[in-house]
């Protein structure tokens, strides 16, 4: 198992790509901290993470936290060594999509909430684990958007500022903990929110949450272990088409 006995901290562990890549890494062995800010959703994700185990470990932590308060970042970090006493990997997967145009100045109205998650958010976890993360020589995977290379669609303005600003993060990080031993890199995803039919080259329609989570993990583990401040894709040829129409 390429996981075994590793610590595993995955946001929004509940959405998007989150459940595939917490069912991932437990059948690789690891211990996995389900962060969300449902607590029933998360419970119900532990009870098939449970399932999925070939042993009895106590594998799977679950803490509800908005990781917008500063308060809920640095207690998502203090349960984690308490529970397990390590971290070895952090998957910031936590994200939001809002609306917001600037003809009708709506972009305003979501910005803030948008930046908050998917940039802030990211930061702060990070930098909280950051010590721990060197500790242990360890990594972080963020998960990101195409979006951050090309403006998909003209609404969802902040969306996509906030997954470049996350891209050029990761390579700070990847810069400023590389001497420490910490891998950062980027998983960008083609995202749904434009079917496949206003692209030439996309090779199919829907990505596979099965495949990110495989390059996920691919990604955090030791066959990786050359790799950092890099961003790898799985887009279905996004970025490679062109636009038919909008």
């Amino acid at each position: 198992m390429r996981f075994k006995n590793k610590v595993v901290i995955i946001t929004g562990a509940n959405a998007n790509f989150g459940i595939e890549i917490s069912l991932q890494f437990i059948l690789e062995g690891a211990f996995v901290v389900l962060v969300g800010k449902n607590q029933d959703k998360l419970n119900n994700l532990k009870s098939i993470c449970d399932a999925k185990k070939d042993d009895d470990r106590q594998s799977v932590f679950v803490i509800t936290a908005d990781l917008t308060l500063d308060d809920d970042v640095r207690n998502v970090i203090s349960q984690t060594i308490e529970k397990f006493g390590k971290i070895n990997i952090l998957i910031n997967n936590a994200e939001i999509v809002r609306n917001g145009r600037l003809i009708d100045n709506s972009v305003l109205k979501t910005f803030d909430d948008v930046m908050k998650i998917n940039l802030r958010a990211v930061v702060a976890i990070t930098t909280s684990a950051a010590p721990h993360l060197i500790r242990t020589k360890g990594n972080i995977v963020n998960i990101s958007s195409v979006g951050a290379e090309r403006i998909l669609r003209n609404d969802h303005i902040a969306y996509f500022i906030s997954k470049a600003g996350l891209n050029h993060f990761t390579r700070a990080c990847a810069m400023e903990l590389g001497n420490r031993g910490v891998r950062v890199n980027t998983v960008s995803v083609g995202d749904d929110l434009i079917g496949s039919d206003r692209y030439s080259t996309s090779i199919h329609i829907h990505i596979d949450p099965k495949e990110v989570a495989e390059l996920v993990l691919h990604t955090a583990s030791n066959k990786s272990k050359g790799i950092t401040g890099s961003n790898l894709v799985n887009d279905c040829g996004n970025l490679v088409a062109s636009v038919s129409s909008w």
